[in-house]
């Protein structure tokens, strides 16, 4: 939810989840990929503490969810 805003500002806000949504989507996917292969290391799926052996795709898109999220943030406050 959001405060009323014109009807330019609401199309960007909704755009931004939707880019939200997918980056979230992507991520998910690749968390099913890494459970599935790598069944001694499904605990690093539960953490939130960075290792050295955190798939780099898996990185990139945590630090494109946190810009857009960050952008998102910026917008509807």
């Amino acid at each position: 939810m959001f405060r009323r805003f014109g009807p330019d500002a609401t199309r960007i806000l909704i755009n931004k989840e939707i880019e939200l949504g997918q980056l979230t989507a992507e991520l998910h996917e690749l968390d099913k990929a890494y459970y599935a292969d790598e069944l001694n290391k499904r605990w690093r799926l539960s953490s939130v503490e960075y290792w050295e052996g955190l798939d780099p795709a898996q990185r990139l898109l945590l630090q494109k969810i946190e810009v857009k999220l960050g952008e998102y943030c910026e917008w509807s406050s």
